[in-house]
């Protein structure tokens, strides 16, 4: 069998099948098969992909992802293509490993230095025996003074993906929590009702509302600071769908709709996966054939009564590829976190699809994606914009085996002066290295002016 977690699974030998006499997987999973063997998907978190290109096993991909014959494990975000960033050929089934969870730091509290810059960060700490946790940073040291385990609804929800990873929540910068919907696969479907959470770093406390006016699996998440709204993107066989969510009653109303196309030829397919709004637009950073990781572009979706998407050519800094991080700059365009081209290493850019500017704001020391032992990328970098100042989280690579020398970093960029500060958290989220702690939210709340 092949026991399955997000984005990475365990192989070992079976005799059993799916089609046992005593089935394989419990009530909230569903048996992936192929003549290799079998691995249990979690409904909540996954569903099953069959074999397909180089991949030769099926494989249980995050319900936010699409099958893929790109990449390090096949399953790919339309909206995020962290995967390729430096790939050069495809992952196969005898390097897909995993690292058992073990015990993680107690939870602890201290006063944060009286000029500290505080930032937030959620991770997935530990694998099997995961808890999610919030972190206070100074963004300007690293210094960790405060971790919470996030208790209430959000754990029962964390409960139901048996140790898998999550996307990256949203956040809500006045009110200083995160922000997430997502439907609730253990219910009866086929139209799984929808849930809206709220997480406060600060107590480590989580609401849960249900989500009214709109149904179907959301796609895509963002928090629109400009129109103070949680976007989400669903999608039908032949829709893209777009509502604004209430982040106190968990109504939904409608942002408009546009037509899909019948595949990815046509470039507003995966309009509903999101990488950034922002006064009222959908913007999604990606490729037009994710499946292929080919037709890199800037999808832009006008939101109200007559939505409509435009696509574009990727404006690309001098030798780095797409973004892994989509923010508003405030002198007008985006600024993001991007790989230098053949390296992987991010840098900090800053660029324009509808002028076809781009330029490198700042190069990081030692920046980028989470990195599993023998498969390459694997996992969500975070940033924020506040003010003129860009913040980020990232993986600082280390020298010893098995990844154990990886750590989060943070970096600030003072926009304007193009001054850098990075540092590495302290302490770090994971005792067994920056790939046993997968990050689910990153940000800065409104009140804080950064001064790099």
């Amino acid at each position: 069998m092949r026991i399955a977690t997000t984005f990475v699974l365990i192989s070992s030998a079976s005799q059993e099948t799916c089609d046992s006499p005593n089935p394989p997987c419990s009530g909230d999973e569903t048996c992936c098969e192929d003549p290799a063997g079998w691995e249990c998907c979690v409904n909540q978190a996954t569903y099953c992909v069959a074999p397909r290109g180089g991949f030769a096993t099926s494989t249980c991909c995050p319900h936010w992802t699409v099958g893929c014959t790109v990449g390090s494990v096949g399953c790919c975000d339309p909206a995020t293509p962290w995967q390729l960033v430096g790939q050069s050929a495809n992952a196969t089934e005898g390097k897909r490993k995993h690292m058992l969870g073990v015990k993680e730091f107690a939870d602890f509290e201290h006063a944060p230095a009286a000029d500290a810059q505080v930032a937030y960060a959620l991770f997935v700490a530990g694998t099997f025996t995961q808890a999610l946790t919030a972190l206070t940073i100074d963004v300007n040291t690293g210094v960790v003074s405060a971790r919470k385990t996030i208790a209430g609804p959000a754990k029962q929800y964390m409960d139901k993906l048996y140790g898998g990873s999550t996307r990256l929540f949203a956040w809500e910068p006045v009110s200083s929590k995160f922000v997430f919907v997502d439907s609730d696969r253990t219910a009866k479907g086929p139209d799984f009702p929808l849930q809206l959470f709220t997480i406060d770093p600060v107590t480590g406390e989580s609401t849960s509302v249900d989500v009214s006016g709109a149904k179907g699996y959301p796609s895509g998440i963002a928090y629109d600071e400009a129109a103070k709204a949680l976007v989400i993107g669903v999608q039908t066989s032949t829709t893209a769908e777009f509502y604004a969510v209430d982040l106190k009653t968990g109504a939904a109303t409608s942002m408009g709709s546009v037509a899909r196309g019948a595949d990815e030829s046509s470039k507003s397919f995966y309009a509903a996966y999101i990488s950034h709004a922002h006064n009222g637009q959908a913007v999604r950073v990606g490729h037009a054939a994710v499946t292929a990781g080919q037709d890199p572009g800037v999808s832009t979706t006008t939101l109200g009564e007559s939505a409509s998407t435009k696509w574009a050519d990727p404006a690309l800094a001098a030798n780095h590829g797409l973004p892994v991080t989509v923010h508003t700059h405030p002198a007008g365009g985006f600024v993001s976190l991007a790989p230098l081209s053949g390296a992987g290493k991010l840098d900090v850019v800053s660029w324009d699809s509808s002028t076809g500017k781009a330029d490198i704001v700042a190069a990081l020391n030692n920046s980028n994606v989470p990195q599993a032992y023998q498969t390459g990328p694997l996992g969500y970098v975070g940033a924020h914009v506040q003010g003129s100042t860009f913040s980020s989280l990232s993986v600082s690579l280390g020298t010893a085996p098995y990844g154990l020398g990886d750590k989060w970093a943070v970096a600030t960029v003072d926009l304007s002066t193009k001054k850098v500060v990075q540092s590495t958290l302290n302490p770090q989220p994971s005792a067994l290295g920056a790939n046993a702690a997968s990050l689910s939210g990153f940000g800065i709340p409104a009140a804080t002016e950064v001064v790099v």
